[in-house]
């Protein structure tokens, strides 16, 4: 029931035919396991990268196979039948040409039997088992000598996949649609670039990542590709930069207004702070726009810099916006300028502060989807009348109707939550990338600690600052790793139980005291695939177990729940009206409840060591102690053997476990790493080192692929020479519009499309 294909486009536009119409052989079943995959057109399924090889290079004759190695054997078939073990499988004996023969089973594949002809000539690789002391074979990969070798005899390809979607199926899908369109893909990188870089054509490339010779040819085919996603990358930052550069902005000497400020404040700056407000004021200071990252742990005391920046420019006769990415977050940042500059805890009416280095007061209006209609129409005409003003609000600032009468700064909270889109829209719309009047200076900031390795990959375009301590008198957090135990071993899940009992009475404790907590997982609802807890089944365990007769005090967030919900549920908590918090990853920033002082994190194994250490941040932000539990997975059973296992099911089965056993060691280690230090940067670069930059910081892009083969601990110094060559490319050529550039300038636009770097 496969499509019929269609009239095959020219050149390139082949790629965005669909699989269906490009005479892949193909039912609708297997269809839909590859739109699973992600894989849709023929371009898909060439970019559908292999995520391992199996070397199968090794062709031996029968009589010098060894086992338990990957090898090829190239025989002819004497015999092939169907049998029966409990279930239906094949088998065969075959003979190579020095009339050496073996056995070879497939295990509940009693088809392979009709495909099987006496006197084929066969190619079978697999890892060589053995039975009753002589070699064998169990569910090899096999193919007939005579065709193109996919299966056997080279570095085979084993894809991420799907069910009802065999490997082999998939294989041969990928390798027919390679073999027709592989040269069809548009060439990137001009020929001076590629020999000056020692890099192969794209088309080698894309085959070598899918059948390589060896592994110099696939690392060197990695290396282009991985060359080709952060040269789009950078192209755009250094356009950006160059775009931005080029057209003036304000300047404002704020040095006197900033010490001013800071000499209000109830408390001293710490000298990490003062120096990241130096390099800001700097900026400021010329009429050239100001792109700078500001990176500081939780509680560093980022909004501090932002408000005394801020308030420089409002003094210089400009305004300044501060957008956050959740309400709660928004309305937070709101209070606490409102606090920081009135010394009163609650807002002034109408946000209206004097203060003595401004010549008339100032007003700090809030603007969120929620805002009222009168509070809008207020907030929209001091905006629009040009007088001091700080706006905070989330993307409801860069919706259609708000129009600052004199911008000057824009502050970007939790950067990575934003699209470079957003941020140019905050900046003045579409002018902002492409008109000649002013701009305002842009500074964002963000409370994940990333190594300056990544980011100046993630954040090419901004200049970086970082607050690397805390101010004195925090209170610290105790952290207590609970790590998943192995099944069996009786002492350590007794440890393990005892500890998950000590974190649930800490917590009804601190509720009994009048304190609150969280309680986070790592899922929205229970899988039988994946041993975590989920946040709808603990939410109700919690309840009826855990605290019980105040389940109407505990609340429930995750990431399904509809906006205006998750709004709710998190204002609930700010406000204390709920004690405990059950939730998801939603709350890893963006939340400040002071009153919060125990955050549990069940399947902390699941979480990076920044993630993890974003979590710890939400609690200790007030003046009682507080704790941080990390409980890794509750101890799973190993998988019974069934009771038709084979000796080559047997091998994969308990490899399955080693490799579990592993994983679970190295995430125990990891939690007592977070346990053992509170120094945020610390963590990522540790996180980065242990995980790679691929785990550390996915990319949510529209249309655009992402860093999906860049690898920082194995391409690093591909920084800086795609940001060389981004310069150079530009510099000659700023809008990429020469005929022999259009791949790379189509590359670079799907690259920029709403790019979002995700901490997870």
């Amino acid at each position: 029931d496969a499509s019929p294909p269609r009239a095959i486009p020219e050149g390139a536009a082949a790629l965005g035919l669909p699989v269906a119409e490009a005479g892949a052989r193909l039912g609708r079943q297997h269809l839909k396991a590859l739109e699973r995959l992600g894989v849709r057109t023929v371009g898909d399924a060439l970019r559908h990268w292999p995520h391992r090889h199996d070397d199968y290079s090794r062709v031996v004759p029968i009589a010098e196979l060894t086992l338990g190695e990957k090898q090829t054997v190239r025989a002819t078939v004497e015999d092939a039948r169907e049998r029966r073990w409990g279930r239906k499988g094949a088998e065969a004996t075959i003979a190579d040409a020095s009339g050496a023969r073996m056995k070879v089973v497939w295990w509940n594949q009693p088809f392979v039997a009709k495909q099987l002809r006496r006197g084929m000539e066969i190619a079978l690789a697999g890892e060589v088992d053995a039975f009753r002391g002589r070699p064998t074979f169990n569910n090899p990969a096999w193919e007939e000598i005579g065709g193109k070798q996919r299966h056997t005899g080279r570095f085979v390809p084993v894809y991420p996949a799907t069910e009802g979607l065999p490997q082999q199926r998939l294989r041969e899908t990928i390798a027919n649609l390679l073999d027709r369109f592989a040269d069809r893909l548009p060439e990137t990188l001009p020929e001076a670039l590629r020999e000056r870089r020692a890099l192969p054509p794209v088309a080698e490339a894309v085959r070598a990542m899918h059948y390589p010779g060896g592994e110099a040819q696939l690392a060197a085919a990695r290396r282009r590709l991985a060359f080709d996603e952060l040269l789009a990358l950078q192209i755009g930052a250094v356009r950006r930069k160059r775009e931005r550069l080029g057209r003036p902005a304000p300047a404002f000497e704020g040095d006197a207004v900033a010490g001013a400020f800071l000499a209000m404040l109830p408390f001293a700056p710490t000298a990490a702070q003062r120096r990241a407000l130096g390099e800001v004021l700097g900026d400021l200071a010329r009429p050239r726009p100001m792109a700078r990252l500001l990176q500081g742990d939780v509680g560093s005391g980022k909004t501090v810099v932002a408000l005394a920046a801020m308030l420089a420019a409002v003094a210089g006769g400009s305004q300044a916006a501060l957008m956050a990415p959740t309400e709660v977050l928004a309305e937070q940042h709101y209070r606490t300028v409102c606090r920081l500059l009135s010394g009163e805890p609650e807002p002034p009416l109408h946000g209206a502060v004097p203060l003595p280095f401004l010549p008339e007061p100032l007003r700090v209006v809030l603007l969120t989807g929620s805002t009222r209609a009168k509070e809008r129409r207020a907030a929209l005409e001091a905006i629009g009348h040009g007088g001091p003003v700080i706006a905070v609000g989330t993307h409801a600032l860069i919706q259609e109707g708000v129009e600052f009468a004199r911008l000057g700064l824009a502050v970007a909270d939790e950067q990575h939550r934003f699209g470079v889109r957003q941020r140019s829209a905050l900046l003045g719309g579409g002018d902002a990338d492409g008109g000649e009047g002013p701009v305002p200076h842009l500074l964002v900031m963000t409370a994940t600690p990333i190594p300056r390795s990544l980011a100046l990959t993630l954040y090419g375009d901004l200049d970086l600052s970082a607050i690397d301590e805390l101010p004195p008198g925090r209170t610290p957090i105790g952290t207590i790793a609970v790590p998943q135990p192995p099944y069996g071993d009786l002492v350590a899940e007794g440890e393990y139980e005892a500890g998950r009992a000590e974190a649930f009475a800490r917590i009804r404790d601190e509720v009994a005291a009048g304190r609150q907590a969280f309680v986070i997982c790592p899922l929205v609802e229970g899988s039988d695939a994946v041993a975590a807890r989920a946040a709808t089944e603990e939410y109700e365990r919690v309840r009826d177990e855990e605290l019980p007769g105040l389940g109407d005090r505990v609340a429930l967030l995750h990431g399904r729940m509809s906006a205006r919900a998750k709004d709710e549920a998190m204002r609930r908590f700010a406000a204390g009206e709920t004690a405990v918090l059950v939730a998801t990853a939603v709350v890893e920033v963006g939340i400040d409840v002071p009153n919060a002082t125990v955050m549990l994190i069940e399947g902390a194994n699941r979480f990076g060591l920044a993630q993890l250490h974003q979590f710890r941040g939400r609690v200790g932000r007030g003046g009682h102690a507080s704790v941080c539990y990390l409980l890794g997975d509750d101890p799973r059973p190993p998988e019974p053997p069934p009771a038709d296992e084979t000796g080559e099911r047997r091998k994969q089965r308990e490899q399955r476990e080693q490799q579990a056993e592993e994983r679970r060691e190295a995430a125990a280690q990891r939690l007592e790493l977070v346990a053992a230090s509170g120094d945020g940067f610390a963590l990522a670069q540790a996180d980065l080192e242990l995980r790679g930059s691929g785990d550390l910081f996915g990319t949510r892009q529209a249309g655009a692929s992402s860093l999906r083969l860049f690898s920082l601990r194995e391409h690093a110094p591909l920084i800086e020479a795609t940001r060389r060559e981004a310069e150079t490319l530009l510099g000659a050529d700023p809008a990429l519009a020469e005929p022999r550039h259009a791949a790379l300038r189509a590359a670079a636009e799907r690259a920029e499309a709403g790019l979002v770097a995700e901490p997870h």
